[in-house]
Parts: structure tokens; sequence; C-alpha cells
């Protein structure tokens, strides 16, 4: 009976931290997502957790509030880290947005069913490469081994130490603005040098409607510009993922 009774402590306590996260997670942690699914996908990496996770003896108790308080310690856990994944896709969807109103699309908005918010279309199509991106790169089994390893770092029952995480979560959104300018810096570049030469046909041809002219040149010049600098857009992310797993692995080891 004992024995029982620890298994579904355990099992509760690892459902707790591993559903948070799941809850987080890009592609799956979408809301496009059914909630069944998410939570039997939580319930299946539970039971996967388990065979590695170990009840500490002085952790198992019998009273519920501080049971209570084991599970909420678990939850916060699980949305630190899965908070963390959201930064580097924020940081895409700023440069497709300054992207697109450079473009003249800043009017024209879709609404984005994972993150339930209108977005530009250049935002939404960059947000979907890097969706892409991350699935091929296998960014999720990282995830996956991440949520793992803070197991052994953070284990369950044991108290948290928070120093030192605010500053490291702070530098890690400060990257994200810092990843939106290189992503969008070549795109941008190109629509400002077309604006530049559109002043200068503007005043050379003054009987040019320059405002009829500019729209459609900077819609071609910006799509041109995304197109020739695509493999630029992939390497920038696979190196900003590969930044961002020694982030993830810095905050697991501050607590």
């Amino acid at each position: 009976m004992d024995t029982a009774w620890e298994n579904i402590e355990l099992f509760t306590l690892c459902f707790a931290r591993v559903a948070a996260f799941v809850t987080l997670l890009p592609v799956i942690g979408s809301r496009t997502i059914p909630k069944q699914v998410k939570v039997g996908i939580a319930v299946l990496l539970t039971i996967f957790m388990m065979s590695i996770v170990q009840m500490p003896v002085n952790t198992r108790v019998t009273e519920t509030l501080p049971f209570f308080l084991l599970i909420i310690k678990e939850v916060l856990v699980g949305l630190t880290l899965g908070f963390l994944t959201k930064f580097i896709f924020v940081g895409i969807q700023i440069a497709g947005e300054i992207i697109g109103v450079q473009m003249g699309f800043g009017v024209a908005k879709v609404m984005d069913p994972g993150y339930q918010s209108q977005l530009s279309l250049i935002a939404e199509f960059q947000t979907m490469i890097a969706m892409l991106i991350y699935l091929t790169i296998s960014g999720h089994h990282f995830l996956l081994r991440g949520i793992a390893y803070s197991y052994s770092t953070i284990p369950i029952g044991t108290q948290l130490h928070t120093t030192g995480i605010a500053g490291e979560i702070t530098n890690i959104a400060s990257g994200m603005f810092v990843s939106a300018v290189k992503i969008g810096a070549p795109v941008i570049a190109a629509l400002l040098l077309s604006n530049v030469a559109l002043g200068i046909l503007a005043r050379t041809v003054p009987q040019m409607n320059i405002f009829i002219v500019g729209l459609p040149l900077r819609i071609g010049v910006g799509f041109i510009a995304l197109l020739v600098t695509m493999t630029l857009f992939v390497h920038i992310f696979s190196r900003l993922w590969v930044d961002f797993e020694h982030s993830f692995f810095a905050v697991i080891k501050l607590f």
C-alpha cells in the first residue's frame, strides 16, 4: 500500500512539472492542439520520467498542505522552463512585424491560432518558417532532454534557489530584441535603400506620383530580399537556437 501511494505521489509531482512545461512548448503547446492531446502527451512523458526520477525519502508527505505546496513548486519550475522557449519565437515575430511595416503590410493582419494574436503577414510567414526549422534541427528533442535533465538538477521536493534566475531570464529577454534586429537587418536595409532611391527619384522627376510607384516597389523589394536572405535566416535561427540551449541549461543550474 505504501509503495502504491508513493508511486501516486511521484506521478502527481512529475505530471505537474511536465504538464506545465508542455503547455508552453512550441508546436505541441499551441492552442490549435486539442487539450486532450496535450494531456495525453504529458501523461506519456510523465510515465517515461518516472523511470529516471526517484522520490526522496525526506520529501514523502502525508498531509495535504505540504503536498499541495510541492505541486505548486513543480508547476512553477515547468512554467519557467517552458516560458523560456517563447523568447526566441517572439524575437522572430518582432522582426517580421518591423519588416511588414516597412513593406506596407502594417495594416494587413492575420490571426495566429498558436498565440491567439494578430500578426502581420510577414511575421506569420517567418514564424511558420522558424517552426519548421525548429522541428528540422530536433529542437523539440532538445527540450524533452532538457526537462529530463531538470530532474537531476532540481530533484522533486528540494527547495528552490532563485538567486540569479531573474538576471539570466532578463539577459535572454534582451537577447530577443537583438535576435529580431539580426533577422530583420538584411531586409530592412534593402527597404531603406529602396526608400532612399524613391526619394531621389521624387526629386529628379517631380511629375511622377511617387506614392503609387513606391508601394508596389517596396513590396517587390521586400519579397525579393526575403527570398534571397532565406538561407541567412536559417543560419541565424540555428545559431540563436544554439545560444538558447546554453541559456536553457544555465537557468536550470541556477535553481
